[in-house]
């Protein structure tokens, strides 16, 4: 970005960024940590934590800000929290998101439409961390916050593959390398580390 002030600035995006990430077509994804938009339900407003889709120029895309995702016939309202988001093999991102019934869920988002493809309902029980991928579409996550908890694997349709390793530590995201064959788990409480599961 080399233009004359800020990117995006006259969007006024909310503070408080809790992922961010450039997908397949060169759009830029942002969603704050807690709830700071809201929609009009039933003549009261709720309010949320919407997820801001934007062009490489600046200006959002046609489906931005998304507030609510359908899956499966299914339209899940966006809950107060977003935990991380990552891009996966296809260029779609995955956001991992603490829903209004409190549970902490996990959405496959198509880049070119916005649309939702795939979710995975509360799957550690607790805040997940941004999930990591290998070249195939394979998924890593782990708990935010996990003291001896598994790293969970997932293939590209969100079927459970089993537990891929046992970690220690807070996380905000997980990487996967391209082969599948390493783990990079980062910490940031205790020794500060990157740890390689191989």
């Amino acid at each position: 970005w080399d233009g004359p002030t800020p990117f995006a600035v006259e969007q006024d995006l909310p503070l408080g960024g809790h992922g961010i990430e450039v997908d397949g077509a060169g759009k830029i994804w942002y969603a704050s940590f807690g709830a700071r938009d809201s929609i009009l339900i039933g003549g009261s407003y709720e309010s949320l934590s919407a997820i801001y889709v934007l062009n490489p120029d600046g200006t959002q895309a046609p489906f931005s800000p998304i507030r609510s995702i359908i899956v499966d016939g299914v339209e899940d309202l966006l809950g107060p929290e977003t935990r991380g988001m990552n891009v996966d093999n296809n260029g779609d991102i995955v956001v991992t998101v603490k829903n209004r019934n409190l549970s902490f869920d996990i959405y496959r988002i198509n880049h070119l439409t916005g649309e939702g493809m795939h979710k995975l309902a509360n799957p550690l029980n607790s805040a997940t961390c941004a999930p990591g991928f290998d070249a195939d579409g394979n998924m890593v996550i782990f708990n935010v916050v996990g003291s001896s908890q598994p790293i969970m694997q997932y293939d590209y349709e969100f079927e459970e593959i089993g537990v891929a390793a046992t970690a220690n530590g807070l996380c905000r995201t997980i990487e996967f390398s391209p082969d599948g064959n390493d783990i990079y788990f980062m910490s940031f409480t205790g020794p500060m580390q990157m740890t390689r599961f191989h």
